[in-house]
């Protein structure tokens, strides 16, 4: 199967749950709403939990730490807020760098 018949076939799945189309044969030029592409690979992702937070010893110096919106930890550390993409970071260990949030041992 290739990409774009994957990609096709969520987006008609989702558009057949959210009400976008009563049948394959709407889709795609025919729906009344515009949909971004986008928006649609985005639901489909898996979002991280909010109280799974990643290792590492930025734990030790900050504080209030959580997951925004699927991927961001953020963190207050040293007094400045902070924010990592926690997608981009393949060992999943953040540090504290002077107040920011790094991936991997600082």
């Amino acid at each position: 199967m290739k990409a774009y018949q994957i990609i096709l076939g969520i987006f008609l799945s989702f558009a057949s749950i959210t009400g976008y189309a009563k049948d394959s044969n709407d889709l795609p030029l025919s729906t009344k709403r515009a949909v971004n592409p986008f928006q649609i690979i985005q639901v489909a992702q898996e979002c991280r939990p909010k109280d799974a937070l990643p290792s590492g010893s930025y734990q030790n110096s900050c504080r209030n730490c959580r997951i925004e919106g699927c991927k961001w930890l953020v963190c207050r550390c040293d007094g400045k807020d902070a924010s990592a993409d926690t997608t981009t970071c393949p060992q999943d260990n953040y540090c504290n760098n002077n107040g920011g949030l790094q991936c991997g041992e600082c």
